[in-house]
């Protein structure tokens, strides 16, 4: 669904019955806060729930015999890190170390690593892979949708009609909150559409069911 943080907003002063003129006590500001606070709120949804929502996939540069490599501060939830082995990118197991001895950097390498684990806001590999070079480590994660800087903006496409009403609902409540209205008459439309969206934020894919023919005893 294509709509524009302008027109969302229009949606949402018509919920706390104000017209688009509006200038009172809630400003475009607070507006574009509550709003992007919703957004924020279904992408966790969306994180939680996997199903492909949010995804992306980037390859980082790693470096021989060095057990590190950066992480990009835009990822938000890691779903699979994976190695180039010849050409294929082998998935790693994430592992946090725990009582595991470490290797110094010295110490040796191994060819390609199979585990990995987060340090520092970095891909930490231990011991340190021997092979290495651009594009060796591809990582599948999801992160948060951009910010909304604009009116003419478009939320991303990934935020369907359910969420786009959940949003209305739910800023509005933000709003009406922040000046001591804690009873909302739109309260019930707020609760049936959060049902609805987590529903459809839980099962994006709705895979086919096969039932085998009865053959009989």
């Amino acid at each position: 669904m294509s709509i524009s943080r302008g027109e969302l907003k229009g949606q949402i002063l018509r919920v706390l019955q104000k017209d688009g003129g509006y200038q009172g006590f809630y400003t475009d500001e607070k507006l574009n806060d509550a709003i992007q606070d919703c957004m924020d709120y279904i992408a966790v949804e969306m994180f939680l729930a996997g199903e492909g929502w949010l995804r992306k996939i980037i390859t980082l540069d790693s470096q021989s015999g060095f057990p590190t490599v950066d992480l990009p501060a835009h990822v938000a939830m890691i779903d699979e890190v994976r190695y180039l082995v010849g050409n294929r990118y082998i998935p790693l197991v994430y592992d946090d170390a725990t009582l595991a001895a470490q290797f110094q950097p010295a110490a040796g390498v191994t060819q390609f690593p199979s585990r990995y684990r987060i340090v520092d806001q970095k891909i930490y590999f231990n011991p340190a892979p021997g092979q290495g070079g651009a594009d060796y480590v591809q990582v599948e994660y999801a992160t948060y949708p951009p910010i909304l800087v604009a009116d003419g903006q478009l939320l991303n496409t990934e935020f369907d009609r359910a969420m786009v009403h959940f949003i209305k609902w739910r800023a509005s409540s933000l709003l009406a909150s922040s000046v001591g209205k804690y009873q909302k008459e739109w309260g019930d439309h707020e609760a049936e559409w959060k049902e609805r969206m987590v529903m459809i934020v839980n099962k994006r894919t709705k895979s086919p069911i096969f039932f085998r023919e009865f053959s009989g005893s």
